[in-house]
C-alpha cells in the first residue's frame, strides 16, 4: 500500500513537472531564474495545499480550500507566462516599428510594473518600453500582442463582461458583492463604475453614430429602406414583425449628489412650492404623460422652467420581435424567443433616428406586414406613420393595446358606481360588461354610441361627466384601431404586454429602485448595457465596444495637460 507522505510527495513532483514544461523558457540568464522561482513557488503551493486538505473535515471545507488554492495557482502561472511572454521584447534585437511614424523603435532601460484583473484573480507583471527616437511615440510590444490596452481593456475580457453583466443585472454594490461571493476575489465599485461608464458610453456613441449615418443613407439609398430592400442585400423578405412602444419615468439629478454637493438654486421653482404642492409635483412628474424635451415644446417660459427642475425624465422603449419568434408555452401563454430592445432618454429627433435604425437593423422595414401596438400616447402614432407608412409591398396594422382600452372604460363605469366597496366594483363591473363585449368583438362605435348616452349635465357629478367626456374623446381618436374582433381572427395579438414588460423588468428595477438618481448619460448609459443583456447580444455588444476602445488613440500625459 503506497504511503500517504510518498503520494503527495509523488502528485507534487508530476504537477511541478507539468507546470515547468509548460513555462519552461530557453532564454538565458532571466529564463533560468524565472523557472528556478516558479518551481520552488510550485513546490510550495503543493505543500501548503497538501497541509490545508488535511486540516479539512467536510466536503464545502475542502472544495473551498480547493477552489481558493486553484486560483492562486492560476495566477501564479499565469504570471509566470506573462514573463515569458515579455523576454523576446527584453534583449533589445527584436524590430518594432513605430505605429505613428513607422521608424524603427528602441527599447528603454526601464521596464514598467502593472496589476491586471482577471478572472483567476489578480496578476502583476512587467513589461519593456519602447520609445520611438524620431516622434518620442512610447509602445509595449507585449499589450499588443496580448490584445489589451488602458482602462477597460487592461484588464480580462473575461474579468470585464462577468463584472458588468452582474453590475447590470443588479446595484454596483450588490452586483460586486456577486461578483466576489461568485469568483472568489474582489472588485470595487469604483471599477465596476468605471467600467460600466466606458463601456456602456462607447456603446452609446456607436449607436447614435450608427443612426445617424442610417438617417442620412435613406436619402443617398432610398430603395435599401423600402419593401423589396432586403433583395439589396442578400436576405429573405420577413413575414410579419411587431412592434411596440411607450414610456415610463426615471429619477435625473445631474451635477455632484450626496454628502458635500453644493445646494441648488435657493428661490428655485422646485424649493418654492408648498407642501402640499410639492408633493403633487412629484407624483404628477412621476406618473405623468411623456412628452418630448425639445426646447421648442414649451408652450412658455414657466412650463420650461418647470421641465428643467422637474426630478423625473421620460424613457422611450421599444421592442421589436417577429410573428416566428412567438412561442407557445403552457396555459395558452406565448413567449418571445428572439426579440430587440431599445431604450433612450433625449429629444424626439434622438429617438426617431434610433427607432429608424432598429426598424432597419430588424428588417422591420422590409416586412410584409407591421403591427404597431401601444398605447395612446402623444407622439407615438405620428412617428410610426412618418418612419412606416403603407406602401404596395407592406401592410400597417395599428391596434391599440386592449389594456388601455378597457381601462378608459373601467374609470367610467367606477365613476358611475363608484370604487370604494366591493359591492360597487361589482356594480361597475357588471354596468361595463355589456360594453367590454361590445369592444371584444371589435365594435368601438357601439361603445361610443352607449357612452353618448351617460348623463354629463349638471344633474351628474363633475368627475363623473369629465371622466366620461375624456373616455369619448379617446375612443374618437383611436375608433380604427380597435376592431379587436379582426384583429384576433387574423392571428394577431392585441395586448402590448411585451413593452409594458420591459419597462417593469429591464428598466424600472435598474434605474428607479428607491432613491435614486442618475444624470441623463449615466442612464443612457446603464440603458444600453440593459437593453443589450435583455437582447440577447451582450457577448457580441461588449466585445464590439471594448475592441472599438481599443483601436482609439491613447492619450498622453502631456496631451491631458494642455
Amino acid at each position: 500500500m503506497v504511503n500517504s507522505h510518498e503520494a503527495g510527495l509523488a502528485v507534487k513532483s508530476e504537477v511541478a513537472s507539468v507546470s515547468l514544461r509548460s513555462c519552461a523558457v530557453v532564454a538565458p540568464g532571466e529564463g533560468e531564474a524565472l523557472q528556478i522561482v516558479l518551481e520552488a513557488a510550485v513546490s510550495g503551493w503543493l505543500t501548503g495545499t497538501v497541509e490545508e486538505l488535511a486540516v479539512a473535515r467536510t466536503l464545502e471545507e475542502l472544495v473551498k480550500v480547493l477552489l481558493r488554492r486553484v486560483l492562486n495557482l492560476g495566477v501564479m502561472v499565469l504570471g509566470a507566462a506573462l514573463q515569458r511572454r515579455d523576454m523576446k521584447w527584453r534583449d533589445g534585437r527584436a524590430h518594432v516599428p513605430c505605429p505613428k511614424c513607422r521608424s524603427g523603435m528602441t527599447k528603454k532601460k526601464n521596464r514598467a510594473s502593472i496589476k491586471r484583473k482577471t478572472l483567476l484573480g489578480e496578476v502583476s507583471h512587467e513589461r519593456t518600453l519602447w520609445k520611438c527616437p524620431k516622434c518620442g511615440h512610447t509602445l509595449v510590444p507585449l499589450d499588443q500582442e496580448l490584445h489589451v490596452g488602458v482602462k477597460a481593456n487592461r484588464h480580462d475580457r473575461g474579468f470585464v463582461s462577468l463584472l458588468l453583466h452582474m453590475v447590470t443585472a443588479l446595484q454596483f454594490a450588490k452586483g460586486c458583492e456577486l461578483f466576489e461571493r461568485s469568483t472568489g476575489h474582489a472588485a470595487s465599485t469604483q471599477l465596476a463604475q468605471g467600467l460600466a461608464e466606458e463601456v456602456g458610453g462607447e456603446l452609446f456613441n456607436q449607436e447614435m453614430a450608427e443612426a445617424n449615418a442610417a438617417w442620412e443613407r435613406q436619402f443617398k439609398e432610398p430603395d435599401l429602406f423600402l419593401p423589396g430592400g432586403e433583395k439589396l442585400v442578400g436576405l429573405p423578405q420577413p413575414g410579419t414583425v411587431y412592434i411596440m412602444e411607450d414610456n415610463s419615468k426615471v429619477g435625473i439629478h445631474e451635477g455632484p449628489r450626496g454628502r458635500g454637493a453644493p445646494a441648488g438654486k435657493p428661490n428655485s421653482f422646485f424649493d418654492r412650492l408648498g407642501k402640499h404642492q410639492k408633493a403633487k409635483k412629484v407624483r404628477k412628474d412621476k406618473t405623468g404623460a411623456g412628452a418630448w424635451h425639445d426646447d421648442d415644446a414649451f408652450d412658455d417660459d414657466k412650463e420650461k422652467e418647470e421641465h428643467e427642475e422637474s426630478r423625473y425624465r421620460d424613457v422611450r422603449a421599444l421592442i421589436i420581435f417577429g410573428a416566428a419568434d412567438l412561442i407557445e408555452g403552457k396555459g395558452g401563454r406565448k413567449y418571445i424567443e428572439k426579440k430587440v430592445i431599445r431604450a433612450h432618454i433625449g429629444t424626439a429627433d434622438e429617438w426617431k433616428k434610433l427607432v429608424h435604425l432598429a426598424l432597419f437593423q430588424t428588417g422591420a422595414l422590409w416586412a410584409q406586414r407591421v403591427v404597431t401596438i401601444t398605447d395612446g400616447g402623444s407622439g407615438i402614432w405620428p412617428l410610426m406613420n412618418e418612419l412606416l407608412p403603407r406602401t404596395e409591398g407592406r401592410t400597417v396594422v395599428q391596434i391599440l393595446d386592449w389594456c388601455h382600452a378597457v381601462g378608459h372604460l373601467w374609470k367610467v363605469g367606477t365613476a358611475y358606481k363608484g370604487n370604494k366597496t366591493p359591492a360597487q366594483r361589482r356594480a361597475a363591473r357588471q354596468w361595463l360588461k355589456p360594453l367590454l363585449d361590445e369592444l371584444h368583438e371589435g365594435h368601438p362605435s357601439v361603445v361610443l354610441q352607449r357612452l353618448r348616452k351617460c348623463p354629463t349635465g349638471k344633474a351628474v357629478a363633475s368627475d363623473f361627466a369629465d371622466t366620461v367626456r375624456k373616455c369619448i374623446k379617446y375612443f374618437e381618436d383611436h375608433s380604427s384601431r380597435m376592431h379587436y374582433g379582426r384583429f384576433r381572427a387574423a392571428g394577431l395579438l392585441i395586448g402590448s404586454g411585451p413593452i409594458e414588460s420591459v419597462h417593469a423588468w429591464v428598466i424600472q428595477p435598474r434605474l428607479r429602485l428607491p432613491g435614486m438618481r442618475w444624470s441623463v448619460a449615466g442612464a443612457n448609459r446603464m440603458l444600453r448595457l440593459r437593453c443589450s443583456w435583455a437582447s440577447g447580444t451582450w457577448d457580441t455588444d461588449i466585445t464590439r465596444a471594448l475592441d472599438a476602445l481599443l483601436k482609439k488613440p491613447r492619450k498622453r500625459k502631456e496631451d491631458a495637460t494642455v
